[in-house]
């Protein structure tokens, strides 16, 4: 059964999600948390949804506030706010009976998830990540450059295309929030059992970087996939990736 949920972050502004329930036991669910600027309606996020389901595993995947269909405006974006539309997601599944929450996040998702399991301990069982982010300074700084991170200071925000043809406006308060994201070398007290998958030709997030992140999280499993770049909108990748995942997940 598919169902569509509301409910609030504590900005007070209203998230929309789906919950899929292949049974009617409320016990275990994968909390999918989407990249930067994408959406839970995204293919990387449907497919796994999809791919849990088959094998009776319940699946809550939301959009984060100035995304997809929930409130707020996606130039005010950062990685704190998203890790609080996280919370908020997690205190929704927790009302709704479930017990053994697990975490799914793809690119600067996977990085959402880690800030989370580092604060909730022992609250979140198990992680799965796909072509994580893992020090967002750095990619930003790559991605934009050093006139494109100037203009981005002086004018306040900057106009770019994330990948898929759209024009979108973030404001330089990500950049300052991002500084406090950094998760390298924060990661050894993270206990839960990950599974890292990425792509071998990733020029987003290159694969040395999810090699450092696997050899820094004490109980991390790396699977590398060759030949795949960081969207993986190629659907036989994303079988091959969801195929680790449900079965990390069931």
């Amino acid at each position: 059964m598919s169902t569509r949920i509301g409910f609030k972050n504590s900005r007070l502004q209203n998230l929309a999600a789906v919950l899929e329930e292949p049974t009617s036991k409320r016990e275990q669910v994968v909390v999918i948390v989407h990249g930067n600027a994408a959406s839970k309606d995204t293919p990387t996020s449907t497919s796994l949804a999809e791919a849990l389901y088959e094998v009776g595993v319940h699946s809550f995947r939301f959009d984060q506030a100035g995304c997809g269909e929930s409130e707020g405006e996606y130039v005010n974006s950062t990685i704190t706010a998203a890790i609080q539309d996280l919370h908020a997601a997690i205190t929704t599944v927790r009302a709704l009976g479930y017990r053994n929450i697990q975490l799914f996040g793809s690119s600067m998702g996977a990085l959402i998830n880690i800030a989370t399991a580092l604060e909730y301990r022992g609250g979140i069982s198990k992680l799965a990540m796909l072509s994580p982010v893992v020090d967002p300074v750095e990619l930003v700084h790559r991605f934009f450059g050093a006139k494109g991170m100037e203009r981005w200071q002086s004018d306040g925000h900057i106009d770019y295309d994330p990948g898929d043809g759209r024009q979108l406006r973030i404001g330089y308060g990500f950049y300052l929030d991002a500084q406090r994201h950094v998760m390298n070398g924060r990661l050894m007290t993270m206990q839960q059992p990950t599974l890292i998958v990425h792509g071998e030709d990733d020029p987003i997030v290159p694969l040395q970087q999810a090699v450092q992140l696997a050899a820094e999280l004490p109980r991390a499993y790396l699977h590398v996939v060759r030949g795949v770049p960081h969207d993986w909108s190629n659907e036989d990748h994303r079988r091959q990736a969801n195929e680790r995942f449900v079965e990390w997940f069931r």
